[in-house]
């Protein structure tokens, strides 16, 4: 998915300046159905160039970009130009869920959290289960420093909606940034049941498991930050650092019976000179991280060199 994200994106971003409509349309849809982060002023200039040109879109189309356009709007502080789309869409759609979480939205922007509140509350009566307002009730109590109750919110919600994999990333998030990470980790699994290839739970997975500590904990975090290399094709600097991090605490696989002394062989790195895997990850890890900061210059380098070797 994050491959075709980027694919959608560089054609998005060509057929933005060179005419071509379906191919933006289609990178805007991948980022409105996948909730992949996407930056509202890349967003905004997207949205703006369809908007332009209007009549080249069908009615559907049209009122799909209009929202995500007003969504851009308020996440820049555009609150005008919001505003005026958020009416309009709501004189078209005045009963629609999707016109009210709009509605709210532009609300909070502009610090009126109370008439937000009444507006998802007033839509969640008309449509209990929608989880565009359940999720954007619970966004308004974190905003606001409302931890627990937004927390009551979402394990009351996944109780009837376990497939929900939002959800169970907010209540990972949430339960994380209280320090619960046993908790956190029960529901970055479940997000990952949904999402395996989801590289930014695997590593928020591997940092819980890290603050959790014990050595199992760490070994296991190794495993999640060396997944994250191999699906990044070892372009992702904090999984690199990660591994080290993981390897320096001392998550090095071993394997033996055991022994009368309680301790196992040292598996070997295939070379036979007794390596253990987890040591010769981490080497490499380091390695391919001093060639990535040596690109930055100098002092990005020899900073990057003595933290690893102090790690």
């Amino acid at each position: 998915m994050a491959d075709d994200l980027r694919e959608a994106r560089a054609a998005a971003l060509d057929a933005a300046a060179s005419g071509p409509r379906a191919s933006v349309l289609h990178y805007l849809r991948l980022v409105r159905t996948t909730h992949a982060p996407a930056h509202p002023l890349e967003v905004y200039s997207l949205t703006k160039s369809l908007i332009d040109d209007e009549k080249l879109l069908d009615e559907s189309s049209l009122w799909a970009v209009r929202e995500d356009h007003a969504i851009a709007c308020i996440q820049l502080g555009k609150g005008d130009e919001a505003l005026s789309i958020v009416n309009l869409i709501h004189q078209r759609f005045p009963g629609s869920c999707r016109a009210a979480r709009l509605k709210g939205m532009y609300l909070e922007s502009v610090d009126k959290a109370d008439e937000a509140r009444t507006t998802y509350e007033a839509a969640l009566h008309a449509d209990p289960d929608n989880l565009m307002i359940i999720h954007r009730i619970v966004a308004l109590k974190r905003d606001r420093g409302d931890i627990a109750g937004a927390l009551e919110d979402l394990h009351k919600h996944l109780d009837h909606q376990l497939g929900d994999y939002q959800a169970w990333y907010e209540a990972g998030r949430l339960h994380a940034r209280q320090g619960a990470y046993e908790k956190a980790l029960f529901c970055f699994e479940e997000v990952l049941m949904h999402q395996p290839g989801d590289f930014q739970t695997h590593l928020i997975l591997a940092d819980c498991l890290c603050a959790l500590g014990g050595l199992e904990h760490v070994r296991l975090a190794k495993k999640y930050y060396a997944s994250v290399v191999e699906m990044s094709g070892g372009a992702n600097v904090k999984a690199l650092f990660g591994v080290c991090q993981c390897v320096a605490r001392g998550a090095v696989d071993v394997v033996g019976d055991g022994g009368g002394d309680g301790g196992g062989a040292v598996v070997g790195s295939g070379a036979g000179d007794g390596t253990a895997p987890g040591a010769a990850l981490g080497a490499l890890a380091a390695e391919a991280l001093l060639n990535e900061y040596a690109v930055k210059g100098g002092p990005w380098a020899r900073a990057a060199g003595r933290l690893l070797s102090a790690s």
